[in-house]
C-alpha cells in the first residue's frame, strides 16, 4: 500500500533555525517520516524579523524529509514595528488586521501558487503557528483538510477577528498543554471531538557537559536561557535579575545565554553569550547548569524547558505564563518566580540545597518520560492523522 503523503507548512526551517515551533516542525517531520512521506512547505526566510531570503529556493532533503522552499515577496517594512504598536492600542477594523497580517508576513506567492497546483498530492496539512503568513494565506487554500497546531499564547493577536476562520476551517486543533487548549477553546468556538492535546516529542538529550563547558571557556556555577535573545522572551528581566543578583549576593554564579536575536546584550564578566551552538553543545550546557530560566511571559509550551527536565536539570520560570508554572506544578520539577524578590529566593535555594536540585532533577525526567517521549507523543499524532485522512 502507497504511503500516505503528509504536508508540514511551517514559516522557517532547518536545524540552524532557532525557535519553539520551528523546532515541533522539525521534530514531527522527522517523527513522522516513519510511517508517512513528509514534505516540509517553508520559506527561503532564516530570520523571523526581516523574513530575508538567505536560503536557496527550491527542493532539499532533511534525512529521510523532503523540504521545498519558497521566496518570500518582500522583506518586513521598517514600519511593522510603529503598526504593531498601534494595533495593540486603538480599537480596529477587520481591514487594519488584513494590513497587520501582510506587514506581518512572511507572504510567498510562490508557496500560494504551489498550493493551487499541488494541494491534491497530499493526504493532510499540518499548519504549525496561527500567527504568520503562510499559515494564515495558506490555510485558506485548503480549508477543511489540514490539522493547526497554533502554539497560541494568551497574546492580543488571537483575539483578532480573522484568526477565526484560520482556527474554524481546520479539521482539527492540536494544543501542545492543557493551558492552551483552555485559552482556544476561551477564544475559538469548536467542539471537543476536534481538540486534542499533544506534546512535544522529545528525545535523547545527549551533550557532554565537561566538554561543551570547556569548549565556550565556562567556569563555576552558572544558570542558562537557551532559545531567542528577545525582549518578547523576557531576557530583559533576566538579565536584570541576574545583574542585580550577582551585585547582591557572595556567589560566584554566571548566566549562559545561547542563542540569538535583536536584543543587545551589555558585555560582562558574568555573563557569556555563546550565540547559535550546536545542538550536543547545547545539551551539555543543560546538563552542566544549575538550572535552565525561561523569563518568557508568552509560552505554549516551551521545548528548552522540557529539554531541561529531560537532561536532569531543574528550571525556574515566569510564574505568569500559565503554560510554563503548569509544567512546573505538575512535573516537581521546576519553580516560579512573579518578581526580583523571588527570583532571589529561588536561586538561593538552588545553590544551597542539594537535595532540592536532586529531587527536581528526578520528578522532571518522570514527568517528560510519562508526557513527551518520542513513542507517546508519534502514537497520537499517527492516530490523529489516519482519522483524518480517512474520514469524509
Amino acid at each position: 500500500m502507497a504511503r500516505k503523503r503528509i504536508a508540514i507548512v511551517v514559516q522557517r526551517y532547518g536545524p540552524e533555525v532557532l525557535g519553539g515551533s520551528e523546532s515541533l516542525a522539525r521534530s514531527l517531520a522527522h517523527l513522522l517520516s516513519d510511517v508517512y512521506d513528509i514534505d516540509v512547505l517553508t520559506t527561503c526566510a532564516k530570520d523571523y524579523v526581516t523574513w530575508k531570503n538567505e536560503f536557496p529556493a527550491g527542493e532539499s532533503m532533511d534525512g529521510p524529509v523532503r523540504v521545498l522552499r519558497f521566496k518570500v515577496d518582500r522583506q518586513r517594512s521598517k514600519w511593522f514595528n510603529i503598526y504593531n504598536a498601534l494595533m495593540l492600542k486603538v480599537p480596529h477594523t477587520r481591514w487594519m488586521e488584513e494590513l497587520w497580517m501582510r506587514m506581518q508576513g512572511p507572504y510567498s506567492s510562490d508557496f500560494l501558487n504551489y498550493l493551487d497546483a499541488a494541494a491534491d498530492n497530499y493526504q493532510a496539512f499540518i499548519f504549525m503557528t496561527y500567527m504568520y503568513g503562510t499559515t494564515y494565506y495558506g490555510s485558506k487554500k485548503v480549508k477543511g483538510r489540514y490539522l493547526l497546531v497554533p502554539t497560541a499564547h494568551d497574546e492580543p493577536f488571537i483575539r483578532f477577528r480573522f484568526f477565526q476562520e484560520t482556527f474554524g476551517s481546520s479539521r482539527h486543533v492540536v494544543c501542545l498543554t492543557d493551558e492552551e487548549l483552555v485559552l482556544v477553546k476561551k477564544n475559538f468556538r469548536l467542539r471537543d471531538d476536534r481538540l486534542s492535546v499533544i506534546g512535544v516529542p522529545i528525545g535523547e538529550c545527549l551533550g557532554d557537559s565537561r566538554s561543551a563547558v570547556e569548549k565556550y571557556g565556562i567556569t563555576g556555577n552558572f544558570i542558562a536561557y537557551i532559545g531567542r535573545i528577545d525582549v518578547m522572551k523576557g531576557v530583559d528581566t533576566l538579565v536584570k535579575y541576574f545583574n542585580r543578583y550577582a551585585s547582591e549576593s557572595d556567589s560566584e554564579l554566571s548566566l549562559v545565554l545561547c542563542g540569538s536575536g535583536p536584543l543587545k546584550i551589555p558585555s560582562s564578566e558574568k555573563i557569556y553569550q555563546l550565540g547559535f551552538i550546536p545542538e550536543a553543545d547545547k545539551f551539555g550546557i543543560m546538563h552542566a547548569a544549575l538550572a535552565t530560566v525561561q523569563p518568557s511571559r508568552y509560552e505554549s509550551y516551551s521545548i528548552s524547558v522540557i529539554e531541561s527536565m529531560a537532561c536532569s536539570t531543574p528550571v525556574l520560570v515566569n510564574g505568569e505564563c500559565a503554560v510554563l508554572k503548569g509544567h512546573c506544578e505538575k512535573s516537581g520539577g521546576g519553580m516560579t518566580f512573579f518578581s526580583y524578590e523571588d527570583f532571589k529566593s529561588s536561586m538561593d535555594r538552588l545553590i544551597n540545597d542539594a537535595d532540592l536540585r536532586q529531587r527536581m532533577s528526578l520528578l522532571g525526567i518522570a514527568y517528560v518520560n510519562e508526557n513527551y517521549s518520542c513513542d507517546v507523543v508519534g502514537k497520537k499524532y499517527i492516530s490523529l492523522l489516519d482519522g483524518l485522512t480517512t474520514k469524509p
